[in-house]
């Protein structure tokens, strides 16, 4: 024992002495050499600390348990308060910081975008913009003052967002440089930029690999040994596509689609021209992309080695890589190296780039367009290089502007604030200002910048243009000043006012306005204010008579999102006495109704404030307004001036048809100094004008002849005026384009009235309007369809619902996904990758849903999926060959694993359906006792989203099991044949076996309704009584009937539909559609059809659900396939399986729907709220916005105005998105077919069987559910597109059923088999082949359709009824 224990302490004697020998011998080379030796040893001791340092890093995205939520906040469809955080503007404290946002995309084409946002301390904002289009290269270069600090914008360049981490929108308007040739273009760009993975941190996620090896060969820090700060610059990336348009000049618009990257920075600029490496800090970024793969890659490296690198997959699936065989200085140089090599964790990718490479430098920045094969693929590439420290690249040289003249005073002023290191009082975007906050009068030349806060937005304009005109000779500014926002608080009960409002309904607004217009005009108001407006009155203007303008100037008027022109009043020609009345009859006219309702319809309080502007009279000859470009387009080529003789009332009222003459800025080259010049000259139809008489009164005037055949100024004033805009844009229009009122004097001089921003350029487009919920592609070649998703959600999605319940499915798809692969793939919360969105339309990624397990040949579950999903078969070679280079080969191994968690989820599925069911089976949500404020409203409905998830979930889960169980049956009927050998009597038996299915919620709707209006016929009177009373009367009056009838078994059986199914209605997962409980018209609609057939074919029968087998064993006798013993027991054992598979689909869709409709009704509350609380001019427009917009709204977000505003675009967008049509299967970016796209037509169609029988009659081609209610009579064959709940009513009179979308498990499908009723779906075209009035048989068992000739002594009704089985 003494012997043991002597060894053991001699053992760790040893080592210890070797650990100290090694540690000593390091310290020792670092002392020394100010390295630790050996590679070996560094990359070891990097590793760890790397690891470490990883951990320590907070996590500051994804900050989501998607795999298994708790709360609607786990499950991730709305952005969390970090992420919105985060994707705000940084608020710089120091010189040193910059916030740095880049979006960078190419496609196929070698068509490409690049654009950067730089913000420094002070509010200077750099701006560069690359684009290369059909191989003509174009950019521009700005720097100047933003005008917000809370967004990326300078001038007519935009990152808007949208939703954090989830869209962004980029616009930009204005002048590009063609590199070519040097020329300059106008150029309007719109993209919306979507997300194909999550964000990545900078800081968290960090490629550990490829960080480790810079930090091994550069890493010699000295006492900096493990500063991975200094590496890696703070922020975070993201794989994303580009999907917009662009025009330059006047041409056509053309729509691209971009793969690319977004990344955000943080940084510090650096003091010195050497980096903590010791060497200058040279960053470049390379990104690739094969269109034909949808593979990407993007390297990120300095000139002293690779910090980061990652592949993305069209899986989305995402890699760090590895190991790179060349070092970046390689791609610093002016020629590129051929061929690289990279590995990512599990695979090498070979790297050719194509000589023909476009390298065009902006700034510090060179962006090279490169043609690259990646692995033998064709493929494209950007390069961004990056060169030198920030200071050092001459960031702040002096800027020589081509396209205008330089803005060289807002430039020094600008950099002066940089570098002086004087923050700006009240922060970028609010410049210091000369007086105090509480002063109730100010002079125009007391002011030495603007406060829209204290002045209102016309009266900071005029001060600045006030302070402009004292430099120049060429205009004048009228003297006056300002009665500020002070006086009007201290002298109006504003508190008072919007207590009134609050408490006013919709219906009283008018008369509230009214009511707070009679209490100021009546106030004191006017004696409190006239003596000290009359000292301001001869202090500025003297003893002489002078007549004034009173201008109202209101804090929301002439901003970024509103310009409130023409919505309050102004007052000219005033005598002095008079003025104080007009100061109260300025601040009355803010709350008429007309200004009330603008800016509750734009989001913003009834109750706002406001400053007047007192300013002397110009006696104008001549007047009007002046745009510096186009006001139509945002072409600043072009100039616009209109005008009118007289004052400029005639012409900002459109009063009259006033003189137009446009400008053209023109230069040699984009070098050279724009001029201007006369373009076109349009003479007015002036009849009258406006002038000023002696007694301070203005009055319209007709016209001389001279006068009306005339311009109102010459070539040489509007030249002058044109060059007087211009300066004043570049002086006061943050480098955006300006509107600006002039008046020509009776002397000659050029007199500015006010000046704004056009605020209608970045307006949204029809076309963003309806991409804005788009999901994105991660290749052109996606294969998407409606086929499933077509029954449930026809036609165009409520943009609420887009954000709900779309995104809700989506990620229980991608649950039921892992579960079933067995792999803990992170569930995606920020794009939408199984339930794709395009158009406003749901669809399901075929290549992400369907065929992600796969054998080296087509097999035959592959089509039973085909046949579940489509009704007929649609994977092809060419197909299967995509999906196996996406998803590859399933290895047995997986594929048992992928079996076993099937079957272990059908065996789960009853424990999960009695959960379900005891939970959501009498679901509601307690809106009696929920408190009547919009904001505790909308808080219940984020905190009940997750319920509808739940029950999302377990519906998705029951899907599958349904799909599983039919298919196994399938498989065990085919008994080994391929699918090419599969005929008719496979399907015909099939549908037997699925027709097994009794007591599915789906048949029960139509039986439930076909006996209610039994009871209407046998218990409502005479037929000419229910004629007359009923089904002859509107909707309304009808259900009134009904449900007051005096036969009580009438109105009971009503209460008794409603208590069952009066949770279901056409298209019921859209929360826009009204259940039948809420809004009984559609269904009673319904009904009046149904009851009008009863009445009218009193003796024609009616079907029901039925079962023509006694038990099983009949029916696997009935069967035309020949069973072995063992396939007979298996499908015996099956059978309960299938049933059970297809009443929990049902039952939970059936929950699912419920839940959704408690929803709806909250969000119907929450819509009454916000009408009420004058949050929303109409309750239609909820459904419009997505409901973090919602959210917004009510928290009086900057972007209310825009958000009400694209909602009401969005709605009379509705009607026209509603009549596209589209193919069931599309490939890549969707576009509408013609309607009148041509068919081969013939005189039969031959689709899947899903129940069989054979039945003769006349066919009835119906598009939606009212023009059923119209033509369907009994014993009809009804062809349509689709079939969802709403089309139950007609199922017990129909003789046969076919539709163009459908599987074996879709609604009509399973409800066909439910009542017997020969049933074919997948008929492609049948809506446009067949005629109504035609007569066919349907034979289910061949799924046949085929036109017959009929005599005419022939009746319909007794062909219906020729049932030929």
């Amino acid at each position: 024992m003494t012997l043991s224990l002597t060894g053991v302490t001699m053992l760790f004697e040893v080592i210890g002495f070797l650990i100290s020998t090694l540690i000593g011998s390091i310290v020792l080379i670092y002392r020394l050499t100010g390295d630790i030796g050996p590679n070996c040893i560094k990359r070891l001791l990097y590793g760890i600390a790397l690891k470490n340092w990883k951990i320590c890093q907070p996590k500051r995205m994804n900050n989501y348990n998607s795999t298994n939520p708790t709360t609607t906040r786990d499950i991730g469809i709305l952005p969390c308060a970090e992420e919105n955080l985060l994707e705000e503007p940084l608020q710089l404290k120091s010189q040193n910081e910059t916030d740095e946002f880049t979006f960078y995309g190419i496609d196929d084409n070698g068509n490409s975008f690049v654009g950067k946002i730089l913000k420094f301390y002070g509010g200077i904002t750099e701006i560069t913009l690359h684009l290369s289009l059909h191989g003509v290269s174009y950019s521009v270069y700005r720097k100047g003052q933003s005008s917000s600090s809370k967004e990326f914008i300078l001038g007519n360049f935009k990152f808007e967002i949208v939703e954090s981490m989830r869209c962004w929108r980029i616009w930009y308007n204005g002048i590009l440089e063609n590199d070519n040739n040097g020329t300059s273009v106008h150029a309007v760009i719109n993209f919306l930029w979507k997300p194909f993975d999550s964000p990545m941190d900078s800081r968290r996620d960090i490629n550990i690999n490829l960080l480790t090896n810079f930090c091994t060969n550069y890493g010699n820090f000295g006492s900096n040994l493990f500063d991975f700060a200094s590496v890696l610059t703070d922020g975070y990336t993201q794989f994303g596509a580009h999907h917009g348009t662009i025009r330059i000049d006047e041409g056509q618009e053309e729509g691209l689609y971009l793969y690319g990257f977004r990344l955000r920075k943080w940084d510090f600029i650096s003091l010195g021209i050497q980096g903590k490496f010791g060497f200058p800090k040279q960053e470049l970024e390379l990104f690739g992309m094969s269109g034909s793969d949808g593979k990407a890659f993007r390297l990120v490296g300095t000139n002293g080695g690779w910090i980061d690198g990652s592949r993305l997959f069209p899986s989305n699936k995402n890699f760090h890589i590895t190991q790179v065989d060349l070092e970046p200085e390689a791609f610093l140089q002016k020629s590129l190296p051929k061929l690289f090599t990279f590995s990512d964790e599990h695979r090498s990718v070979l790297i050719e780039i194509w000589p023909s490479f476009q390298t065009r430098t902006l700034r510090d920045m060179e962006v090279v367009s490169l043609k690259l094969t990646i692995n033998g693929r064709s493929g494209r590439g950007i390069l961004l290089r990056k060169l030198g420290n920030l200071l050092t690249s001459s960031r702040f040289s002096t800027i020589i502007d081509t396209t205008v003249i330089s803005p060289t005073h807002v430039m020094e002023k600008a950099e002066s604030a940089f570098f002086d290191n004087k923050p700006q009082q009240g922060g970028p975007g609010k410049l210091e200002k000369a007086w105090k906050v509480e002063s109730e009068i100010v002079s125009f030349n007391s002011t030495v910048e603007k406060d829209i806060s204290v002045m209102g937005g016309k009266g900071a304009s005029l001060a600045q243009l006030y302070q402009l005109s004292g430099d120049s000779k060429e205009f004048k500014t009228a003297k006056g000043f300002c009665v500020t926002t002070a006086l009007f608080k201290r002298n109006l009960p504003l508190d008072e006012f919007r207590i009134m409002f609050s408490n006013s309904k919709t219906s009283e607004l008018d008369q509230t306005c009214l009511e707070v217009m009679k209490r100021i005009k009546l106030s004191n108001a006017r004696s409190h204010i006239v003596s000290m407006i009359g000292s301001w009155i001869d202090d500025t203007f003297g003893e002489i008579e002078v007549k004034l303008a009173v201008r109202s100037s209101g804090v929301l008027e002439d901003g970024s999102e509103l310009s409130c022109a023409g919505q309050n009043e102004t007052f000219l020609g005033v005598l002095p006495q008079d003025v104080a009345g007009k100061v109260v009859d300025c601040w009355a006219s803010l709350f008429t109704p007309q200004s009330v309702r603008y800016r509750l319809n734009h989001g913003q309080p009834a109750v706002s404030e406001m400053a007047v502007v007192v300013q002397e009279m110009v006696h104008a000859s001549a007047a009007g307004v002046l745009f510096t470009a186009d006001p139509r387009t945002g072409n600043p080529f072009k100039l616009m001036i209109s005008g009118n003789y007289g004052l400029g009332e005639s012409v900002v009222s459109a009063k009259c048809d006033p003189d137009t003459i446009s400008l053209l800025r023109t230069s040699e080259n984009s070098r050279s100094v724009m001029k201007l010049e006369i373009g076109e000259k349009r003479l007015g139809k002036k009849k009258s004008k406006i002038i000023l008489n002696e007694d301070g009164l203005t009055s319209e005037v007709d016209m001389t002849d001279e006068e009306s055949r005339s311009f109102c100024i010459n070539d040489k004033v509007a030249i002058d005026l044109g060059e007087i805009a211009i300066r004043i844009e570049q002086e006061l229009g943050e480098l955006k384009p300006v509107d600006i009122e002039w008046a020509l004097h009776e002397n000659g001089s050029i007199y500015i009235l006010q000046c704004r921003n056009i605020t209608s350029l970045d307006s949204w487009t029809d076309f963003e309007l309806i991409h804005e919920a788009d999901s994105a592609y991660v290749t052109t070649f996606e294969r998407l369809t409606h086929a499933n998703t077509g029954e449930v959600m026809p036609g165009v999605t409520s943009p609420l619902s887009l954000s709900v319940v779309l995104k809700l499915l989506d990620i229980g798809i991608q649950h039921q996904t892992n579960l079933r692969s067995g792999i803990s793939t992170p569930i995606v919360p920020y794009t939408n990758q199984k339930c794709i969105v395009s158009r406003q339309r749901i669809l399901l990624n075929i290549l992400n849903v369907m065929f992600s397990s796969l054998d080296k040949e087509i097999n035959t579950s592959q089509v039973a999926s085909d046949l579940s999903i489509f009704g007929h078969r649609v994977l092809d070679e060419s197909l299967h060959a995509l999906a196996v280079e996406r998803h590859g080969i399933t290895p047995p191994w997986k594929k048992l694993k992928e079996l076993k968690n099937l079957i272990m989820t059908v065996w789960r599925s009853q424990a999960e359906m009695e959960k379900v069911t005891k939970i959501y089976s009498n679901y509601s949500i307690p809106l009696d006792k929920i408190k009547e404020d919009t904001k505790t409203v909308y808080q219940t409905i984020t905190d009940r989203i997750f319920d509808l998830y739940d029950v999302c979930r377990s519906h998705c889960m029951m899907s599958v099991v349904s799909t599983v169980t039919q298919m196994f049956a399938l498989l065990t009927l085919a008994q080994g044949r391929k699918a090419d050998d599969w005929d008719s009597d496979i399907y015909e038996d099939v549908s037997k076996v699925l027709s097994v299915c009794m007591d599915v919620e789906s048949a029960d709707l139509p039986t439930t309704m076909d006996e209610l209006a039994k009871i209407i016929g046998e218990n409502g009177g005479s037929s000419t009584e229910i004629l007359t009373n009923f089904v002859e009367k509107s909707p309304m009056e009808g259900f009134d009937w009904i449900s007051t009838h005096e036969q009580k078994i009438i109105p009971e059986s009503l209460k008794d539909f409603f208590e069952k199914h009066g949770h279901r209605c056409i298209s019921e997962l859209d929360l826009m559609r009204k259940s039948w409980r809420s809004d009984p018209i559609p269904f009673v609609t319904l009904l009046q059809s149904l009851v009008r057939n009863k009445v009218k074919y009193q003796n024609s029968k009616t079907n029901g659900p039925k079962s023509n087998f006694p038990n099983d064993e009949a029916l696997l006798n009935s069967l035309h396939t020949r069973l072995s013993f063992t396939a007979k027991r298996f499908l015996k054992f099956m059978l309960p399986f299938c049933r059970r598979g297809v009443w929990s689909r049902e039952k939970t869709k059936s929950y699912l729907v419920r839940t959704g409709d408690q929803l709806k009704q909250a969000y119907e509350r929450l819509a009454y709220l916000m009408v009420k609380d004058h949050l929303l001019p109409d309750s239609k427009l909820l459904y419009f916005m997505s409901h973090q917009q919602i959210g917004q709204l009510l928290e009086r977000h900057p972007s209310s105005p825009k958000i009400l505003y694209k909602a009401m675009r969005k709605m009379k967008l509705l009607p026209e998105l509603n009549k596209e049509k589209y193919p069931e299967i599309t490939i890549g970016i969707r576009e509408p077919v013609d309607e009148d796209t041509k068919v081969e037509f013939g005189d039969s169609i031959t689709a899947t069987p899903v129940s069989s029988g054979k039945v003769q009659a006349k066919v009835k081609v119906c598009m939606s559910i009212e023009e059923a209610s119209k033509i369907i009579e009994p014993g009809d064959i009804l062809i349509t597109h689709g079939t969802d709940i709403g089309w139950s009513p007609f199922f017990p009179i129909l003789g046969g059923i076919v539709t163009e979308l459908g599987g074996l498990i879709s609604h009509g499908a399973v409800v066909a088999r439910e009542y017997g009723l020969p049933c074919i779906v997948g008929a492609g075209n049948a809506t446009k082949i067949f005629k109504s009035g035609e007569n066919a048989i349907l034979d289910a068992g061949k799924g046949t359709l085929t036109k017959v000739k009929v005599s005419t002594e022939t009746n319909h009704r007794d062909v219906g009824e020729i049932l030929l089985t």
